[in-house]
């Protein structure tokens, strides 16, 4: 070959080469030579090769270090929760387009680096796991503020001293544990961001130290109760049962479930409301009634004053705290002066200071049409002349509508009025020709009666 052929032989090699070479140079589909995306070198890959190494590079050896109370660190590798970053790959794309379309400039004018924002992804289940099996929180000594001992019989309340242990609120650390991995913290000091219990209450507190000395009192008080003429005395040595220490607020601790047992046994020893009692009737017979006027103590109410009388520490004499009270102690509780609508025997009578000064036969509510005049203890809560007294409508119009002249209403719109209609009162009338369930009266009795009454008065039905 000659030296001429020779030389055009390695011309069209050297073209050839650099076509081949310009064409794999011009590649688009990769980033251009020295590209970098959060630090790492990604020229020459694809937007899916790059996201691979870049998620992979940013979790790889990654170790957070907790420091906890007394010094002791523990670690969470990105290896025990399987550590990652989760990248969008359209970011990634979108680098390689700018650079396709600025025409792929290579030299020192290419940006050294790109920066992607990236969400941490893990395991949870595996965070979880270990979290828990870290010494902070699986092995933890429960701190405790000094208190005042539980009661023992024979022995007197003392101040145990304080726990200096390393409790902590559990759900606070684990939670600053993610955000320092959401944030790629490599150190998290849990003393510094309060999530260990602290001691507020050390053995030498004068307050607690009173308060001990205080209880050792509670032992030689006494509480009586007055209820309704009788007396009931609770001892200090039934008290000091009672007593558990101290509570978070640094007073007397008392065991709310034996208060309210104590009152309890109150209650069902004094209250009446709502029981069978029997009083003298008119007409000289026992009559049993049911009714939930009378006495009734509050149950939380007076568990919360005999706590608060406990707390105190001085004997004292007390009366509960009563939902309900009667007007007398005994029997009748409504008090020596009422009326009384005896409807088994169709007749009223009206004691003034426990005797009877005025009494009158009567008909009650017709039995027959369920119009019955209810049980009960009420009291008058108006008097009226000349009132006329209308039943319920019917088709516009009231059912009745009835001129009296005393009107004695004590129960709704039942009442005591005269009935001048009637020529007869007592008897059987009242089971199938009685009242609405008003007390029908003689006129002349009614105007009696009207004037010996007040507002106020007790009225007491029974059958």
């Amino acid at each position: 070959m000659t030296k001429k052929k020779l030389l055009k032989a390695l011309f069209l090699t050297a073209l050839i080469t650099a076509g081949s070479a310009f064409t794999a140079f011009a590649d688009d589909s990769t980033y251009i030579t020295g590209s970098k995306i959060n630090g790492y070198q990604v020229g020459g890959m694809t937007p899916e090769e790059a996201m691979q190494s870049v998620s992979s590079g940013s979790t790889n050896y990654y170790t957070l270090t907790i420091k906890e109370k007394g010094g002791a660190e523990e670690q969470i590798g990105y290896q025990d929760i399987d550590l990652g970053t989760s990248f969008s790959i359209e970011a990634f794309q979108e680098v390689l387009d700018a650079q396709n379309a600025n025409g792929r400039v290579f030299g020192s004018t290419v940006p050294l680096n790109t920066e992607i924002a990236g969400t941490p992804t893990y395991n949870q289940e595996k965070l979880e796991e270990r979290m828990n099996s870290l010494s902070c929180i699986s092995q933890q000594t429960k701190t405790e503020n000094a208190r005042i001992s539980a009661y023992q019989e024979g022995q007197p309340f003392t101040v145990l001293p304080e726990v200096d242990g390393n409790s902590l609120d559990t759900e606070h650390a684990k939670a600053a544990i993610r955000q320092a991995i959401n944030d790629r913290t490599k150190e998290l000091d849990l003393n510094a961001i309060g999530v260990y219990d602290e001691i507020t209450l050390r053995q030498d507190d004068a307050g607690l130290n009173a308060l001990a000395a205080k209880m050792n009192e509670i032992v030689n008080i006494s509480i009586t109760y007055s209820i309704r003429g009788a007396s009931e005395v609770l001892p200090g040595s039934t008290i000091v049962t009672w007593l558990t220490g101290t509570d978070a607020n640094g007073q007397i601790a008392v065991n709310q479930e034996s208060v309210l047992a104590y009152v309890n046994g109150l209650k069902a020893k004094y209250d009446t409301a709502g029981t069978y009692r029997t009083f003298t009737g008119g007409s000289g017979a026992q009559v049993g009634l049911k009714t939930v006027y009378g006495w009734r103590i509050d149950a939380a109410g007076e568990a919360a004053a005999l706590t608060a009388a406990i707390q105190s520490a001085q004997s004292q004499t007390r009366e509960p705290v009563w939902a309900k009270k009667g007007n007398s102690a005994t029997m009748p509780e409504w008090g020596n002066t009422f009326v009384e609508v005896d409807m088994a025997r169709q007749h009223v009578y009206f004691f003034k200071d426990g005797t009877v000064v005025w009494d009158a036969p009567c008909v009650t509510g017709n039995v027959s049409k369920d119009y019955t005049t209810p049980d009960g203890v009420y009291s008058i809560y108006s008097k009226e002349r000349n009132r006329v007294l209308r039943g319920k409508l019917v088709n516009g119009k009231p059912e009745y509508e009835t001129p009296v002249s005393y009107w004695m209403p004590f129960n709704g719109g039942i009442g005591l009025h005269d009935a001048n209609w009637r020529s007869n009162f007592g008897g059987s009338i009242y089971k199938t020709s009685g009242s609405h369930g008003c007390v029908n009266l003689p006129p002349a009795k009614a105007a009696a009666l009207y004037d010996l009454i007040s507002v106020g008065t007790i009225v007491v039905c029974h059958n």
